[in-house]
């Protein structure tokens, strides 16, 4: 895959932004609400500084192996047998988080948009130019990484502009009022979902010109991404109020349906659905294909592009089965993720920096 497919650093620093953002937009406030209520902005900000001190972890890759991807790190440091077994594990990862990305879109246009259409045909529907995307490859998608970003940006500015009218400062006060503890707690739910999520990049370093500025272009895409989430949870609070952030499960969505200019301009909250979906999209095509490059690596494949019909249709099944509904998957995403997700975004890189670390001083 490295020697095939080759992105530029701005294209990186792109997906990072869209990766970060992805399912986290529609999710994440009310389950920083729910703990740190009115200081959810807060725990935004501590989860997004934890964010930057990950990124530094996972750039830290490059510099002590330049040109490897994360699985085949894995078996350099691991050995053959111990390797695969890692490697085999973040398939399971990836794979799972591809499911669950999936399932969330179809939640959400199930219970919002799209309420006679079956979840069955919703998954299809979205699944279609996922699979052409990864069967494409890796740098073509990334160049309409390039050409969304625009839109993406410029629907959020124009969410945030349109509902400015409608904020009330008291919504947020007093400031700091939970205690740091309770605020900190709350930030966790954050840092599960997307920032430890964001170890799958890892499997695409190989592809990325210039692996010198990896770190460069991971820290300037989760600041845009952690900006956007930052900014949406305050303005769902500053909106809404912590009361209804709180009690609905896609409160970024009932925060859109408050736009009303003159009782003319009203009802554009599809603005949020188009702009969850953008980065719902990437979320899920490179959590879908970091999977398969886990298991061409596994199987010593020579393309991943063989495995994406049928993995896509497993890919499927697992999603309408991966939870009940939306309620239990918040409860989930919120505290049981987070345990999968620190062995996944922080206790194996840091155990293959260490073991890295000592086997090259070994050497020397």
């Amino acid at each position: 895959m490295g020697k095939e497919e080759r992105i530029s650093s701005r294209q990186f620093v792109l997906l990072v932004m869209l990766f970060t953002v992805g399912s986290s937009i529609i999710i994440i406030p009310s389950s920083l609400v729910s703990t740190a209520s009115q200081d959810g902005w807060i725990s935004a900000i501590l989860a997004s500084i934890i964010g930057l001190g990950l990124v530094f972890l996972y750039s830290s890759f490059p510099k002590l192996y330049p040109g490897l991807d994360l699985p085949s790190i894995a078996e350099l440091v691991m050995g053959k047998f111990f390797g695969r077994i890692v490697v085999a594990l973040y398939f399971f990862f990836c794979f799972t988080l591809a499911a669950l990305v999936l399932r969330n879109f179809g939640d959400f246009l199930k219970t919002k948009i799209m309420l006679e259409t079956p979840l069955e045909a919703i998954h299809i529907m979205f699944l279609i130019p996922v699979i052409y995307a990864v069967k494409l490859g890796f740098e073509t998608y990334s160049r309409v990484a390039e050409i969304t970003f625009p839109f993406v940006v410029l629907m959020f500015f124009i969410l945030i502009a349109l509902t400015s009218p409608q904020v009330e400062i008291t919504n947020i006060q007093p400031i700091a009022g939970e205690d740091w503890k309770t605020i900190f707690g709350s930030s966790l739910s954050m840092v599960g979902v997307p920032f430890l999520e964001l170890v799958i990049l890892t499997t695409f370093y190989s592809s990325i010109n210039h692996p010198e500025k990896t770190r460069k272009s991971f820290i300037i895409g989760i600041t845009l991404g952690s900006t956007i989430l930052i900014i949406t949870t305050l303005f769902t609070i500053l909106v809404l109020g912590p009361e209804l952030t709180r009690l609905k499960v896609y409160p970024t969505y009932v925060w859109a349906k408050k736009i009303s200019i003159a009782d003319f301009l009203e009802r554009i909250e599809v603005t949020v659905a188009a702009l969850w979906g953008i980065t719902l999209f990437f979320k899920l095509v490179l959590s879908f294909h970091a999977a398969l490059i886990m298991l061409e690596k596994l199987f010593n494949l020579k393309d991943y592009r063989l495995l994406v019909i049928p993995m896509s249709f497993i890919l499927y099944i697992y999603s309408l089965i991966a939870y009940p509904n939306s309620a239990y998957f918040i409860d989930f995403a919120t505290k049981t993720w987070l345990a999968y997700a620190l062995l996944f975004g922080l206790v194996i890189p840091v155990l293959l920096l260490i073991i890295g670390q000592l086997k090259k001083r070994g050497q020397s």
